[in-house]
């Protein structure tokens, strides 16, 4: 009998021990999502379907948020335990209701500012003036126009609902959303979108996380301490198999979303998470000083509002009464497992130093990357940073500009030789080549080819940059737009070739006087000292002879005088033309009254081969110049018993041509070559001596030219030449 009740106290004892311990009543508590099915919530979905929440005995309904709902509305309103949120949760509290922080999932916010390529709005400055439709929760896009400089009174600012439509038909210019979802949406609908960070400002926030009220931590610690711990369980398995999971929420939650969408949502909530980087919860409570700092001086929560019984540390340490049957299985358990929790508090202690020493590190990398984004956009000159293969990784906003794109996304992935002018390319493939050996060139200049095609003039200077181990890996670029200072180089060409020619042309007008003038004054001086020293016995008829002599001397001398004066004049800008109308038959009449006696005495035939009579616009008395330098140098070097042919004829339908052609003696290649070059000595003497200065032809193109037409020739040495110019014809007319 008494072995019997031993073993009735055993069993019972057992009995309530596995009843303790394993309780098969499951507890129904509801966890309100703050959004629709999605991959967003993975970590509550493996919970479930993988027991962790069965096996700490609870049975778990997930409520998604409803129309014109909060998340806190279920937890305040006892429809739900648990809910998650964002830092919005600092609002919450704020307003008076004791929300608790259990657990951080995203370690970074997924809130990004989206707008539209076409919108060409590139940065947060780009959005002054702009609309804006932003979403609840998303306090710290704020944060970030306000780091950036751009006060909110400067932008348009309306509620979002979710409708992208409104900025794709450009009702809106910018939208807030998260960087899990809405940039598959956009992109996948065709449009190239620009998406603008909060970190890039230095603002970052947490991002979703798992909360609860504070009454029910103090009524029921450990059904919260269990649910959490699940919940964790849950998110881990979750980013470890995320395949596994895409399929399940797709399969099972909802079809709203593509399996290629969650696909992308999962990807990019790893970036957020940091599963191999920080622990899965953690949260820290000197960030969270600063995110309410931010809330605070944005005005969002009240000034006397601190982060005290915000964080489930702080419950854990002062106010969670454990109870006995709790003790009673730990005390158990510890003395199984106590080597075992020395090992993992060690591992603990490491783990929690080293997240400590990741988080410094990636303030350090967010401040140098702020730092480096900085020196970006500041520089005048373009800075691109291409691997070794010479693919951009980086550009800046001036080396978008200098190549007329309207974005970095034109450039990023693409090689700069497909930018390098062809022939540029072998001498740079070179240079990188040299660098890499440890030879440095210095600064060099090459030819780049703009997006329209254009050619610009650019200077680099290139400097590789390598690993921690000094291996090579890219090439940092520096490059200046150097047109304005070519252009400038190439004015100054052309004034040195300007100043050039003009000293030429000054040493040709000096030598022309110094030679040129000699021989007639010394005509002067020798039949004046004759007439002087033999006049009183002199013969009249020799006297006449002096006489006319020295007319002839007189006139070459004048003619000549006129001549340099008339280039002088011409060669500083000073002979403008006068234009008026006339027939060319007059001027041709004038000119040939002027070469009728030396004509005569050469016994030259002059033939004027004009059937009508065209009317021109031109400067009377510079043509009347020109035909009698033409025919006057015909007369001079066409031997005796030749001919003179002056015509005109209709060239175009506005244009009369006027040619002189002789039978003289014509001019070689060397002549025809250098004819109209000042600084060429192309004076002779004509068929019977007649003198020639040689600037009779450069006036000759420098009067034609001054009224619009144009001088040419043609000659053939012993043949004779042919001299044609082109006068702009006033309007058509027959003489009667």
């Amino acid at each position: 009998m008494k072995h019997n009740i031993r073993y009735l106290f055993l069993a019972l004892f057992f009995v309530l021990f596995n009843s303790l311990l394993f309780s098969s009543e499951l507890r129904t508590v509801r966890l309100q999502l703050k959004w629709k099915h999605q991959f967003q919530f993975a970590g509550y979905y493996a919970a479930i379907e993988k027991g962790f929440y069965r096996d700490a005995g609870f049975h778990v309904e997930l409520l998604e948020l409803g129309d014109n709902e909060t998340p806190f509305d279920a937890v305040f309103n006892n429809k739900a335990e648990f809910g998650t949120s964002t830092t919005d949760i600092l609002q919450a509290r704020s307003m008076g209701k004791k929300a608790v922080v259990l657990a951080t999932i995203f370690q970074h916010s997924p809130h990004i500012i989206i707008t539209l390529q076409e919108s060409g709005i590139l940065n947060v400055h780009g959005l002054v003036g702009k609309r804006i439709a932003v979403e609840p929760g998303a306090l710290e896009l704020y944060a970030f126009l306000i780091a950036e400089g751009v006060s909110l009174d400067r932008c348009i600012i309306e509620e979002f609902d979710f409708n992208y439509d409104k900025l794709t038909r450009g009702e809106v210019d910018a939208i807030t959303a998260y960087s899990t979802d809405e940039p598959y949406i956009l992109t996948h609908s065709g449009k190239e979108i620009n998406i603008l960070y909060p970190s890039s400002a230095g603002i970052d926030f947490y991002g979703d996380l798992l909360y609860t009220r504070e009454d029910i931590i103090k009524k029921d610690p450990q059904m919260v301490e269990k649910f959490r711990a699940a919940s964790l369980k849950g998110w881990n398995y979750a980013m470890m198999n995320q395949e596994e999971m895409v399929n399940l929420i797709y399969k099972k939650y909802s079809k709203r979303h593509t399996l290629d969408h969650l696909r992308f949502e999962a990807n990019q909530m790893q970036k957020l998470i940091l599963p191999n980087v920080v622990e899965i919860g953690y949260t820290n409570p000197g960030r969270w000083q600063a995110i309410l700092d931010s809330y605070k001086s944005l005005g969002r929560v009240d000034k006397s509002l601190t982060i005290n019984g915000l964080l489930y540390d702080d419950y854990i340490k002062h106010n969670i009464k454990i109870p006995w049957k709790i003790i009673i299985i730990l005390l158990i358990a510890l003395v199984m497992t106590y080597f075992l929790l020395v090992f993992y508090y060690s591992t603990n202690k490491k783990l929690q130093k080293e997240i400590l020493k990741r988080e410094i590190v990636q303030k350090e990398l967010s401040a140098r990357e702020s730092l480096y984004r900085s020196i970006l956009k500041a520089s005048p000159d373009d800075i691109t940073v291409t691997d070794l293969q010479g693919n951009i990784l980086v550009v800046s906003i001036a080396g978008v500009q200098l190549m007329g794109f309207q974005s970095e996304s034109n450039l990023l992935g693409k090689n700069v030789q497909d930018f390098t002018h062809p022939d540029d390319r072998i001498r740079s493939l070179k240079n990188v080549k040299l660098m890499l050996e440890g030879i440095t060139s210095g600064p060099e200049e090459y030819r780049l080819i703009k997006c329209d095609g254009t050619v610009i003039d650019v200077e680099t200077n290139a400097e590789i940059y390598r690993d921690t181990d000094e291996q090579p890996k890219g090439i940092v670029i520096v490059i200046r737009d150097i047109r304005e200072r070519k252009q400038r180089e190439n004015e100054i060409k052309e004034i040195n070739a300007q100043l050039l020619k003009m000293n030429v042309e000054k040493d040709k007008f000096f030598s022309i006087i110094a030679h040129d003038l000699r021989s007639p004054f010394n005509a002067f001086l020798g039949y004046t000292q004759l007439l002087l020293d033999d006049i009183a016995t002199m013969e009249p008829m020799k006297i006449q002879t002096f006489a006319s002599n020295l007319n002839n001397s007189a006139k070459n001398l004048f003619r000549l005088l006129e001549n340099l004066l008339e280039w002088s004049r011409i060669e500083q800008g000073l002979t403008v033309p006068k234009p008026c109308f006339f027939f060319v038959n007059d001027v041709i009449n004038e000119s040939l009254k002027m070469i009728r006696d030396a004509s005569q005495l050469k016994n030259l035939e002059i033939v004027a081969n004009i059937h009508i009579d065209y009317q021109v616009e031109a400067d009377y008395q510079m043509i009347e110049t020109v035909l009698r330098n033409l025919l006057s140098n015909a007369v001079k070097f066409t031997p005796r018993d030749g001919s003179i042919t002056i015509s005109s004829v209709k060239s175009s339908e506005n244009w009369v041509e006027v040619s002189v052609k002789d039978t003289g003696i014509g001019m070689n290649k060397e002549m025809t070559n250098s004819l109209f070059n000042i600084d060429a000595y192309n004076r002779r003497p004509g068929t019977e001596g007649e003198a020639s200065t040689g600037l009779g032809l450069l006036l000759c193109k420098e009067f034609i030219e001054l009224n619009g037409g144009v001088l040419c020739f043609s000659s053939i040495e012993g043949e004779g030449s042919v001299f044609s110019f082109t006068l702009k014809m006033a309007e058509l007319k027959i003489a009667d």
